[in-house]
């Protein structure tokens, strides 16, 4: 069964290091375990640390009325 993992990432008001390494671990198991991940991490801080970092280019990312212009 391929299920799906959409952490909802819409809500942070803070993300550090330790966060976008949680991110990228949970990336990484749903790769191994071929299964699909896509973040949803809005408009805010999660999404600015996420690009600054270049991870934002490795994950799929899902779309959200929070997300849409």
């Amino acid at each position: 069964m391929n299920r799906q993992h959409e952490p909802d990432l819409r809500r942070v008001t803070f993300l550090d290091s330790s966060g976008v390494h949680a991110v990228l671990r949970a990336h990484r198991r749903s790769r191994e375990l071929k299964r699909y991940m896509a973040v949803m991490p809005g408009k805010d801080v999660s999404r600015r640390i996420l690009e600054l970092t270049g991870v934002l280019d490795l994950l799929e990312v899902e779309p959200t009325q929070a997300t849409v212009v």
